[in-house]
């Protein structure tokens, strides 16, 4: 046996075997808490890999928290982390979990790096008939519209790891697999320097 399978095969088995947070919680403020330890004090997470849920957008929540429940749309990490806590909300819990986390103060965008100039001309502009604006969508600032996701002030490596799965399929998101598809690795991490508060 290769290694490199040996290693993913090792690293899947300790994944599987790692606790779940469970959003079946008596109170909103437990409920709150609990997403809170993995998400940080009012969604403001420091973990690169975990996306910041401070500022989101209402609409965005309650749809992504529905999506959730959707395995065959989700890359393994989702799955793993938030297949079994999204399936056990309620309809009351999600609108709870969305009034809370959308009305948290949101991280602002660094706007950083030698990319920033192209990720900002993508994000305003798109690229000629192939990628459409961004801010058509998520809003000229990146602040998000209705139920496209806030991406201002996200993660670096949060951002590129989102648009890979789009990338390939992993994770099915309408028309953004279509759009990301046509993106080369330089302009995703020119949009995400762009967007990024790290």
């Amino acid at each position: 046996m290769h290694m490199r399978p040996l290693l993913l095969s090792t690293a899947f088995l300790l994944a599987a075997a790692a606790p779940l947070p469970t959003l079946a919680q008596d109170t909103p403020t437990a409920l709150i808490a609990s997403c809170e330890g993995c998400h940080g004090a009012s969604g403001q997470t420091r973990s690169p890999e975990t996306p910041r849920l401070n500022g989101q957008t209402r609409e965005y929540l309650l749809a992504r928290l529905q999506d959730l429940r959707n395995p065959l749309n989700q890359t393994i990490s989702a799955i793993h982390n938030m297949l079994d806590p999204a399936t056990a909300l309620t309809e009351v819990k999600r609108q709870a979990l969305a009034d809370h986390f959308s009305a948290q103060p949101a991280a602002q965008p660094n706007q950083h790096g030698a990319a920033r100039d192209l990720g900002a001309r993508l994000y305003a502009q798109g690229r000629g008939t192939e990628i459409p604006a961004c801010a058509s969508c998520h809003g000229d600032k990146g602040q998000g519209m209705r139920e496209a996701a806030r991406l201002a002030g996200q993660h670096s490596a949060y951002l590129q790891n989102q648009l890979q799965a789009m990338m390939m399929a992993a994770r099915v998101q309408g028309a953004m697999n279509h759009h990301v598809w046509m993106l080369t690795q330089d302009e995703v991490q020119a949009l995400a320097a762009y967007l990024s508060n790290d």
